[in-house]
């Protein structure tokens, strides 16, 4: 524990060693301790984590064909191919040979006793394939904190409750966007940075890969208290209706209503700044204007935070132009911290 709180690890390292403690596995079927790693540069590192995905994924894929039955394992417990068998010199009694031509159901030359040993043969698989699917959402954690800053991470020990169900999530989760999702939520738990509740982690199984896809591109048009969505000639109902109506079905996206902007009075002027990422839109205005906006549910929200995305500056363009429109005055530029940070005024729109 000592070495868990020695300043001389980094926020990111300090993580990793938690995940590996928390996540302790069967030592053939575990990833490498990052203190294994630790002598290595990042490169290095991160390209041995890469051995270990591509090792998990042959393995992912020998489950497949197991399970399509276009291969077999073999008395020295070896994966036979079927499809390079050659069976062009097994010789065939003519009679035999119309059978082949009229395939019968399967199910129908099953007994009882093979049924069970086939159920137990693919409940097998479908274990090893879940074991290998959450320690593969593992290993991208590892990467992620390999790769991305993390501002601190707290002393406390997660909760193996939470562990255990986002475990259970987390190994029924075959898409690559959906495992990253997983293991930022898990990077998030177990530094501090953010919680997921039991309900949460729950909802966010019911997220296609689709649907995160869409939640990565609203996070970058995220100002307080939503997405406003006046902006002129950026949101299309043939390209962003779709993805907006599906997470409008998940509850993620809530109600579209007309409000004023939150802007500070000073005289007869009403000013402020709307932050969005590492950008912000300053506005000065003679009236308190008003847009449609969208409003984003709390989980939808943090979930959003979760990736390191920038601002989209051609939504953010657009809202500008839209703002100048009802007679506004506004500046695009850069913010060193949302909510709070220095505004550095970039272009006059």
């Amino acid at each position: 524990m000592l070495a868990m709180s020695d300043p001389s690890f980094s926020p990111a390292q300090r993580c990793a060693r938690r995940l590996a403690q928390a996540l302790s596995t069967t030592a053939a079927l575990a990833p490498l301790p990052p203190s294994d790693l630790a002598g290595l540069s990042a490169a290095a590192a991160d390209a041995m984590r890469q051995r270990e995905l591509q090792a998990i994924d042959a393995l992912l894929r020998e489950i497949d064909r197991l399970y399509r039955q276009q291969s077999f394992i073999d008395e020295r417990g070896l994966v036979e191919d079927l499809c390079q068998i050659d069976t062009q010199d097994i010789p065939r009694v003519s009679v035999l040979e119309p059978l082949y031509d009229q395939p019968q159901p399967a199910l129908t030359q099953l007994s009882l006793a093979q049924g069970l040993d086939l159920i137990d043969e693919e409940r097998r698989y479908a274990h090893l394939g879940r074991a290998l699917t959450w320690r593969r959402c593992l290993i991208s954690a590892y990467r992620l904190l390999l790769s991305e800053n993390l501002a601190d991470c707290h002393e406390r020990a997660p909760d193996p409750e939470w562990l255990s169900r986002w475990r259970h999530a987390a190994e029924r989760s075959r898409h690559d966007e959906l495992q990253e999702m997983w293991a930022r939520v898990l990077i998030a738990e177990v530094s501090g940075q953010e919680h997921f509740s039991f309900a949460d982690l729950h909802a966010l199984q019911l997220l296609s890969s689709s649907d995160v896809a869409a939640l990565r591109l609203l996070a970058r048009c995220l100002l307080a208290p939503g997405l406003w969505r006046d902006a002129h000639g950026y949101f299309r109902d043939s390209v962003h209706g779709p993805l907006l109506l599906a997470l409008e079905e998940q509850g993620l996206l809530l109600e579209t209503t007309r409000q004023p902007i939150a802007l500070s009075q000073t005289g007869t002027t009403w000013r402020g700044v709307l932050y969005c990422r590492d950008k912000a839109l300053f506005i000065s205005a003679t009236h308190l204007p008003e847009l449609y906006i969208q409003r984003v549910s709390a989980r939808a929200r943090r979930l959003m935070q979760l990736w390191p995305e920038h601002a989209d500056t051609a939504y953010l363009f657009a809202l500008g132009q839209t703002l100048k429109n009802q007679g506004c005055e506004v500046d695009l530029g850069d913010c060193s911290e949302q909510e709070q940070g220095l505004f550095i005024e970039r272009t006059s729109l």
